[in-house]
């Protein structure tokens, strides 16, 4: 997750910003609420989603960690602080939720920030450990804690910034359901809209179906407007191969304007390949991304319960057979890349018509 901070220098004051901000310190879910109806008083935003890649849905001991990033286009002014972002982060555990984590960056030191949080509350503020972050003491009586609760955690962060954060335990919460950023802070401003449906998007794929096309195709404002190019080649035969037999082939590379997050994957673009040989035709798609063969090998293995044995087949865990994650026999991995082969029974999909192409 990047860590670099808003270059503007203007500032958004209101008072509703001074009402969120002051909302944070009781670490209460009612917060969201008040974050929603207040959300016009942050302005255009940035908003980023993210996936552990270690991230295991399957069996007793399975945790997953989701966290969003909301950049703000400028500094917004909360009563003297100057709030740069707005991170969330939940945890799960054996497919249920176990904890939930909400911090607002302050474009501030973090020995100026404890200092006016001490200052304009009438509180003292501890460190329990030396590398730990600092709070109000747990011992201390509600009165002397002013209003802020001992959940509340203040640390340094990156570039000389600091994190203002709340932590809560699921069993404590009852039933609340963090929402996604998008939820509370609308289609962002800034930058492409995170995926609808990243589970949707990477199931169809694994089960190399036309509903691929489909979910890519809902999905194109998140890709950003990229570059297609289109390659046509021909492949001389072997000695011992009739003419009538050569292969040939028709390829499009589509690269994103930047890496999409998925799974936890920098995934950085789309690639579509069209074969004939003997008169048979063969359409080779998915995605192009950063990562290794042993590395996609291993998110997958976590995500679907399943892993590639030799052959390009997929060994799965019986347990979890129904979970809709299943790899398809067609589905393959190599070094940057999750694809599938299958046969072309029809007009192949124009890349052009799946993503937003780039003006020339």
């Amino acid at each position: 997750m990047s860590s670099a901070i808003p270059a503007a220098s203007s500032q958004a004051s209101s008072a509703g910003a001074k009402r969120v901000f002051d909302a944070l310190r009781a670490c209460k879910p009612d917060f969201f609420t008040l974050l929603k109806t207040e959300r016009q008083v942050f302005g255009p935003v940035q908003i980023q989603v993210f996936d552990d890649p270690e991230n295991a849905l399957h069996g007793a001991d399975a945790q997953s960690q989701y966290w969003s990033a909301v950049t703000f286009g400028q500094p917004v002014d909360a009563d003297g602080f100057h709030l740069l972002r707005f991170f969330q982060r939940r945890e799960v555990i054996a497919g249920k939720p176990d904890n939930y984590r909400w911090a607002f960056q302050v474009d501030e030191s973090l020995t100026d920030v404890r200092q006016r949080v001490e200052e304009r509350y009438g509180v003292e503020l501890v460190r329990p450990w030396i590398m730990g972050a600092w709070g109000v003491a747990p011992e201390v009586g509600p009165e002397e804690q002013g209003g802020i609760s001992t959940l509340l955690k203040i640390a340094g962060y990156d570039g000389g910034t600091t994190t203002i954060t709340c932590e809560l335990e699921a069993k404590d919460i009852g039933d609340f359901r963090m929402p996604e950023a998008v939820e509370v802070f609308g289609r962002p401003e800034i930058g492409v809209p995170p995926l609808k449906d990243t589970d949707g998007l990477m199931k169809a794929l694994l089960a190399c179906g036309p509903e691929f096309f489909t979910r890519l195709k809902e999905e194109r404002a998140s890709f950003g407007e990229s570059e297609v190019f289109e390659r046509r080649s021909s492949i001389m035969p072997a000695a011992s191969q009739s003419k009538r037999k050569t292969p040939s082939s028709a390829a499009t590379i589509v690269v994103f304007p930047a890496p999409i997050e998925v799974w936890g994957i920098a995934v950085t673009g789309y690639t579509q390949r069209a074969d004939v040989v003997d008169r048979k035709r063969q359409l080779t798609f998915g995605f192009q991304t950063r990562s290794g063969r042993d590395q996609l090998a291993k998110v997958l293995r976590l995500r679907t319960g399943a892993q590639p044995v030799e052959g390009d087949r997929w060994e799965l865990d019986l347990t979890t057979e129904d979970t809709g994650y299943a790899p398809s026999s067609s589905f393959k991995i190599a070094d940057g890349l999750l694809t599938c082969a299958t046969p072309a029974d029809g007009a192949e999909p124009d890349p052009s018509t799946l993503f937003l192409v780039a003006k020339s």
